[in-house]
């Protein structure tokens, strides 16, 4: 009778042999079963998001780890049964080419992983920047970014004098390059130097006569001051001048 008594008292009791616990009846799942960033700037910091759910009846807490390059923002969270936590992977390349890396998830018994990929590519080249603004590339947005330098800034151009940034743009006062001809475009070129040019249109004369430039000089003008002042540009003999000054303006 004493075997049956005990194995009657083993039967209600049960077995307690260490502290050996069942693996827990369930699932860790991510999704999507895999994640591939694509192409991903060198310097950039992309940072993606999936889900990681608890296929279970009871809630548990999960440790998170991602190989290099690739991290996670929070390392541990509790998943309740049935309801996806977002866990967002970072990446931060450190050469061109493939990268690959993976993130696992340990709890309660169980484990999920999660294969990462990314292809790393050569930053863009921005154009070079300005007296009053700077270009650099964003590696996140892959775009290039102008960046005005603050108002007042001092800078330099050729064409202006006390010159400052306004609004990304360099501005002062416009060098002078009058020539006082009357018949020239007056402009300063990109190294400072000025240049005149011959003029359209119509010039003043003395005595209220208006003839048009030619060449770049005003012809009644240049017979009345006479062929002293240009000779390559006038056909003007000194006779001619002295007929013209005495019999006056006409319009030949």
């Amino acid at each position: 009778m004493r075997w049956w008594l005990a194995a009657l008292l083993l039967a209600v009791t049960g077995c307690r042999c260490g502290d050996v616990t069942a693996p827990a009846r369930g699932a860790l799942r991510f999704s999507p079963p895999s994640f591939d960033f694509a192409e991903v700037y060198e310097r950039a910091r992309p940072s993606r998001a999936v889900e990681l759910t608890l296929d279970a009846t009871f809630s548990c807490e999960v440790t998170l780890v991602a190989s290099a390059p690739f991290s996670v923002a929070v390392e541990r969270l509790t998943l309740g049964a049935g309801t996806p936590a977002v866990v967002e992977i970072e990446l931060s390349p450190g050469r061109l080419g493939p990268v690959s890396g993976t993130l696992l998830a340990n709890g309660c018994g169980l484990r999920a992983e999660l294969p990462l990929r990314a292809t790393v590519v050569a930053a863009l080249s921005c154009p070079a920047g300005t007296a009053c603004e700077d270009f650099a590339f964003d590696a996140d947005q892959g775009v290039c970014r102008r960046t005005p330098r603050p108002d007042g800034t001092a800078c330099s151009s050729p064409c202006l004098l006390s010159a400052q940034c306004v609004g990304g743009v360099c501005r002062g006062q416009a060098k002078t390059c009058d020539d006082g001809e009357e018949c020239t475009a007056d402009v300063c070129l990109d190294d400072g130097s000025c240049e005149h040019l011959p003029a359209q249109g119509t010039c003043p004369a003395p005595a209220s006569c208006v003839q048009t430039c030619d060449g770049g000089v005003c012809p009644l003008l240049v017979a009345w001051r006479g062929p002293s002042i240009d000779p390559t540009t006038t056909s003007v003999s000194p006779s001619s001048s002295r007929e013209t000054r005495s019999s006056g303006w006409s319009a030949r």
